[in-house]
């Protein structure tokens, strides 16, 4: 993904920040966070389901993807 994004900043004469911003509001509108995930927030979600905290999480799908998918 980061390719793609590279390449609509040089197509739009822009830069990496403000593609991505683009592409949120044109192509993924219904993103609830209006930005890609980052790799810490995947290993946040894996400690935790992997903690005592998470004792009584059991059966359950867990999607770690910021809303950027409508449904399943």
């Amino acid at each position: 993904m980061q390719v793609y994004i590279e390449g609509l900043a040089k197509q739009q004469g822009s830069s990496i920040e403000e593609a991505t911003t683009n592409y949120f509001k044109q192509r993924e509108p219904t993103s609830l966070i209006q930005r890609f995930i980052k790799p810490e927030e995947i290993a946040a979600t894996a400690l935790f389901l992997a903690s005592e905290g998470a004792a009584a999480v059991n059966g359950a799908a867990i999607r770690c993807e910021g809303g950027l998918i409508a449904h399943v």
